[in-house]
Formats: C-alpha cells, structure tokens, sequence
C-alpha cells in the first residue's frame, strides 16, 4: 500500500490468503518451529499449563492492541516469548528449555540485522539495472505476497507451538486451519495505522525499494523457518524496509520503533506474571 502498488484493500486481501496458505505449508512441511517454541518451557503436564498460558496469550493479546492502537510495529514473537517466561516465574514449578531460549534470542538478533544487510544489497543491485515502474509494480506484488506467505509459516509456526504445549505434544489437522483462519481474519480486520507509520512515515519508499524490502524480508524469513529458528516477522520486515530506503529514515520515528521492540520483552513479561498471579487467586 505504501508505495501505491496495491489499494489497502487489495493489499488485506492478499496478505490474509497468503498468511493462510503460509501456515498449512508450514505446517505440512516444516513443523520443527513449532517445536522450537514448545520446548521453551515445560510446565510438567498440559493440564498444568494450561493458567500460565492463558494469562500469557493474554498478555500477548493486551499488548498487541496497545501496539496497534499507537501505530507501533512490535513483535508478537518476542511477546509471546516473555509471556510465556513471566507466566513461568509467576507460576513457579516448571523448567526452561537452554537450548531452544539461545535459539530464539540469536534469531531475533541475526534476522533483524539480515534483514537490514539484504534490503541494502537488493536494493542497490536493482539501482544497477533500469527496470520499468510496471516491472516493479508487478513484482512487488508477488514479492508482499511471498512476505504474506512466510509470516503466515513463522508466526502460525509459533502459535502451534503453544498448542503442543497445552495438548501435550499432539498437534491435530484442525489446528493450523484454525490458527490460519484467524491469522487471515485478524490481517484484514486492519493494520492502517501500522503500515502508515513504518511505510510512509518512518521512510517514503519507491517501488523498487518497496521491492527490495519484500525480496529482502521473505528470504530471511525462509532461512530462519527452514531452521526451525523462531524469529520476529515484524521485526525483520522493519529492518528490511530500514535496508531498502535507508537513505530517506526519519531517525526519530525510527528510534521509537526500537524502543518499542526493547520495552515489549519486560513489558509483556510483566503483565504476564500479574495475571497470571490474579487467575492463581480465583482459583
């Protein structure tokens, strides 16, 4: 939308269908994210879970609508991850996964910055040829719709995770059509404010830079599931459009934005530990 390729409408559409394709692909070829997320924590049995992962889903969800309403892109993936964590020290009695936490904060680390570094090299690679404005329109296209495509298999990744946490390491057919379904409904219901602040007010994008962000974004989002790495779509997807218009930034938006990516891992964990220690006290 932000480079004027697709209506918001149109581009909705679009990206809700590929995040619900990305998800059954990820799901059919491609589990081992999921149970990276999975093994972050052990509560013992499901049955045992089942609180801490409520009230960490909803802190996840309480953030989110925060972000949103204020137009800040921040990661659900790293919200779920200190969710879980707050709900696990708030709960007591449960075990860490080392290995599977080291791959997590890596990933998020490494994915910002190759999302970043590739943005930079697509773009300037496309600034040695002298390809039409259709040819760039039309490729964009695809390209937001490979992006659509990996967000649906990281993030619907991450989310079957927690389902193998509360069932206990099964994971049903229904389960990635139901995780699909809502990721699809949840993209077109909005997203307005979010899109305005990365795409056009934090940085004014031509099309071929929007190019370069979405070629840039779905590359590294594919490393990173082929690995079983969980990382942060939006995180990366930010980093890339920083890459592909780095020489037009609004550093003063920019700058908020990581702030706000740096306060979503105490923040989230915080609020799920309080609610975690309200539902221990009804109960």
């Amino acid at each position: 939308m932000a480079t004027g390729c697709l209506s918001l409408k149109k581009t909705r559409i679009l990206a809700g269908l590929f995040n619900l394709l990305g998800v059954a692909a990820g799901f059919a070829l491609c589990r081992g994210l999921a149970f990276t997320v999975e093994g972050l924590i052990s509560f013992g049995s499901p049955f045992d879970g089942n609180t801490p992962i409520a009230a960490a889903l909803g802190a996840v969800s309480i953030w989110a609508i925060c972000a949103w309403y204020f137009g800040i892109p921040t990661s659900e993936s790293h919200a779920l991850a200190s969710g879980l964590a707050g709900a696990a020290l708030a709960y007591g009695s449960v075990s860490f996964g080392k290995s599977e936490w080291i791959k997590l904060v890596l990933g998020l680390i490494c994915s910002v910055a190759l999302g970043y570094i590739l943005g930079c090299i697509v773009k300037f690679l496309l600034e040695k040829r002298n390809f039409s404005e259709g040819f760039y329109k039309n490729s964009q296209i695809f390209a937001a719709a490979a992006t659509a495509f990996m967000h649906g298999s990281q993030d619907g990744l991450k989310f079957l995770g927690v389902y193998l946490l509360i069932s206990g390491g099964e994971l049903p057919s229904y389960a990635p059509v139901i995780c699909g379904l809502l990721m699809a409904a949840g993209t077109l219901a909005g997203g307005r404010r979010i899109i305005e602040k990365v795409g056009i007010r934090m940085v004014s994008i031509k099309k071929y830079e929007g190019f370069a962000a979405d070629v840039a974004s779905s590359l590294t989002l594919f490393v990173f599931t082929l690995l079983g790495v969980p990382v942060s779509t939006t995180h990366t997807k930010t980093a890339a459009i920083m890459g592909g218009g780095h020489e037009g930034i609004n550093k003063k938006i920019a700058y908020s934005i990581v702030a706000a990516w740096v306060i979503t891992f105490p923040a989230c964990g915080v609020i799920s530990y309080i609610l975690t220690k309200i539902i221990l006290m009804i109960k």
